[in-house]
């Protein structure tokens, strides 16, 4: 169309047929029948140009009469040609996403049905920069750190900062130069602070939104960690921070590092500004723990203190007041024993002061045990003891609660009654301090039980156990021996039928053995324990129809044990088919053995003997005593061993002028009359009543069952010293033998129906005492 606007104009001015008047087209050959002209529009005045603050563009403003619309050329060079044309009907138009570091160059053409005008005059401008993103975050207690993102074209930026919003340019400004960040240092903890950056160009500067936070709070003083006096916590203690909302405490059990604590520790939040101390109790109080603080406010977390480590103290035990209706004893009981690895139980003689610095320890129990009984009083008549109890863990010792005054009641002799039906044989031990160990075989029915008892030195049941269990009901087991040992834990010598020794145990035969055992004293657990069988099945049925019923086994093959001072046991036997010893040590090796059945050295009498009279001396050495008869005469010979398993001399008859059998009135009517045990019988199985003890010095007293002397004393040496009877001749059961290293003390039955319980007690010289 506006080619052929202008063919036609030049067509018409040719022929003159231009439409004026009077009409020169009037004879024209082409005629006259044409549109009037219009005229194309003037050239548009000068173009306003205006860069758009903060958007990186420019707005051009133009206008000019007649025109349908417009082009709009730009360029960023001069001249401005037609390559880049923007038509528009608007009189302005908007230019995005320009170089803030370019100018540009623009003219404007107005166009309508006639044509197009003249371009106008070219005009330049350059774009603003655009507005940065900003941010801000606290970086200590005395400086902010602002960043923002670069802007293309941007000279430089202006940081401005305020106290109070808005931000405005009237406000405290820094140029941050070309970058990107500024640290605002010299800060109050706890301020908040507002910022807006605006970077700039020539053309101008574009404002940022405004961002703002609190200056971190400062860093707590020193933290220091103690065990709470009270027990049970770790008190924490610090200096106050400033411009803090609270402080947070990071804690954990162990020794723990800041960034162990960071990632896993527990956290306890402490919203009280001018506290300056904190219990935490969270801990096991058998636990070390690790803690650290920090102050916290809007901003987040100060710097962390410093990492301590500490562990609660128990909690301090409440002694309760002391019991003391039983005689001869004070038991005490306390509450509270959480993070207690121990209690330490301490008594002095007074009403007032302090026994844990002015007393005497009395007990080291274990954390769990809260009760404690105590028994050896110096003194009675009134005495008032005092009592404390101190608790101690991981973390120390614990403070002491309230201390107990006691006066305890003196004991007197107690009579122990056990509820069962048939004890068959005891053996009793002591201690020094007064505890005492009963091992026996109890018919409970429908078992035989073998069991030990330990009562304390006031006569009361520590525990009662049971180390084997059957169903033989004619009551063949026996306790043969039993003894405290060097260590303090217990040797035992059981006789057992073979179904009632213990499970664990093994043996080729089928009848009966022997079982040495070691017991834990303290609470009666088998510690070790070994099968002993030196007879055939037949050797062991012998003597059970040697007599006329065949509870006759309670008395025969029996055997005998003693310990030396370092813990090794030996246990003899000896009867018509076996006769010997073996010797183990204290963790129940076999470290050596003796069979005199085939040993031929020496005198032959005694190859055949009952059970032997054993016992060790002062020196560790093992003397022997067979009591044996041959052709109606009785003889008692004896061996000896030095500690090291070396004979000193062996198989000699000992000079003895006492040792005619004495028959008791009574053991015939028991043997005869009531077909019983035999015990005054001439043969091997029938005696069986040997026992020997030493003295401190190393004198030996032994007794058997049928000589006239009752109980003999001999030297070290085998040299027969003396012997007597006195007050004990119508003794009629198995002797037993005690000594304290000074006095002997013997213990049995007299003659009588009721056969009454005995006890004779002599000095050394065998005179009464």
């Amino acid at each position: 169309m506006k080619w052929l606007i202008t063919i036609l104009t030049t067509a018409l001015t040719t022929t003159g047929c231009m439409l004026e008047s009077p009409n020169p087209c009037e004879n024209s050959p082409i005629g006259c029948d044409v549109v009037p002209y219009t005229a194309p529009p003037p050239k548009p005045s000068q173009p306003s140009v205006t860069p758009t603050a903060g958007t990186e563009s420019i707005t051009i403003s133009y206008a000019t009469s007649g025109a349908s619309y417009y082009f709009v050329h730009s360029s960023e060079t001069l001249p401005v040609g037609v390559q880049n044309q923007i038509e528009t009907t608007s009189s302005t138009h908007t230019f995005t996403g320009l170089d803030p570091n370019k100018e540009y160059h623009y003219t404007v053409t107005a166009v309508n049905d006639s044509g197009i005008s003249p371009p106008s005059t070219t005009v330049k401008s350059q774009p603003g920069v655009a507005a940065t993103t900003l941010a801000v975050s606290p970086t200590t207690d005395t400086s902010n750190t602002v960043t923002w993102t670069a802007v293309n074209g941007a000279d430089d930026y202006i940081v401005y900062m305020s106290t109070a919003t808005p931000v405005t340019t009237a406000d405290t400004a820094v140029n941050a130069g070309t970058g990107t960040s500024y640290v605002h240092s010299g800060l109050t903890a706890g301020d908040t602070w507002y910022y807006m950056v605006t970077p700039r160009n020539e053309v101008g500067a574009a404002t940022s939104a405004e961002v703002s936070t609190e200056v971190l709070p400062q860093t707590p003083g020193t933290l220091s960690a103690a065990p709470k006096a009270e027990g049970g916590a770790v008190t924490l203690s610090w200096t106050a921070s400033a411009g803090h909302d609270g402080y947070n405490i990071l804690y954990a059990a162990g020794s723990q590092t800041l960034a162990y604590l960071q990632a896993n520790g527990s956290t306890k939040a402490i919203t009280n500004t001018s506290k300056v101390s904190q219990n935490i109790s969270s801990l096991n109080i058998n636990q070390l723990g690790s803690y650290v603080i920090a102050a916290y406010n809007s901003a987040g977390n100060s710097v962390y203190s410093n990492v301590v480590e500490e562990q609660a103290v128990p909690r301090i035990p409440q002694l309760q007041t002391p019991d003391v209706s039983k005689p001869g004893k004070v038991t005490l009981t306390w509450i509270d024993n959480n993070g207690v690895n121990s209690f330490k139980v301490y008594r002095m003689t007074g009403s007032s002061g302090n026994p844990e610095t002015a007393g005497t320890l009395i007990a080291t129990l274990s954390g769990s045990t809260m009760t404690y009984t105590d028994t050896g009083f110096p003194a009675y008549g009134g005495t008032t003891y005092r009592y404390s109890v101190v608790p101690e863990g991981g973390g120390g010792v614990g403070n002491i609660g309230t201390r107990r005054n006691a006066v305890p009641t003196e004991p007197a002799w107690e009579t122990i009654v056990e509820d069962v039906q048939i004890y068959n044989t005891l053996q009793v031990a002591g201690t020094s301090t007064g505890e005492a160990f009963v091992l026996g075989n109890e018919w409970n029915e429908p078992t035989m039980d073998a069991t030990l008892r330990k009562y304390n030195n006031v006569a009361e049941l520590d525990y009662s156990v049971i180390l084997a269990s059957g169903t033989n009901s004619q009551g063949y087991d026996r306790a043969l021996a039993l003894t405290v040992a060097p260590d303090g834990n217990l040797m035992t010598l059981m006789r057992h039928t073979v179904t009632n020794m213990p499970s664990h145990l093994t043996t080729s035969g089928t009848q009966l053995v022997y079982v040495l055992s070691k017991i834990d004293q303290s609470n009666g657990s088998v510690m070790w324990d070994v099968v002993i069988n030196p007879y055939t099945d037949a050797q062991w049925t012998s003597v059970g129809t040697y007599h006329s019923f065949a509870n006759s086994k309670w008395v025969g093959l029996l055997a005998d044990m003693v310990v030396d001072s370092s813990g090794n046991a030996y246990v003899a036997w000896g009867s018509t088919g076996a006769s010997g010893w073996v010797k183990y040590d204290t963790n129940g090796t076999l470290t050596a053995s003796y069979d005199r059945v085939a040993d031929t050295t020496g005198e032959i009498l005694g190859r055949y003997s009952s059970k032997p009279a054993v016992v060790v001396l002062p020196d560790d050495s093992f003397f022997w005593f067979q009591h044996v008869e041959k052709n109606s005469t009785d003889y008692l010979m004896g061996s000896k061993w030095a500690s090291d398993g070396s004979v000193i001399f062996k198989n000699r008859t000992l000079d003895v002028s006492r040792l005619a059998y004495y028959n008791h009135p009574n053991w015939e009517r028991r043997s005869v009359t009531n077909g019983g045990i035999g015990v005054g019988g001439r043969g091997s199985n029938s005696r069986q009543g040997g026992t020997a003890v030493a003295d401190a010095v190393g004198n030996i007293f032994v007794a058997f069952t049928n000589m006239t002397d009752r109980v003999l004393k001999f030297n070290s040496e085998g040299t027969y010293i003396g012997g007597t009877s006195d007050g004990i001749d119508s003794w009629m059961d198995e002797f037993v033998l005690a000594t304290n290293g000074q006095d002997i003390y013997v213990v049995s039955a007299d003659g009588a129906p009721d056969m009454n319980p005995k006890i004779a007690r002599f000095d050394n010289t065998l005179a009464t005492k």
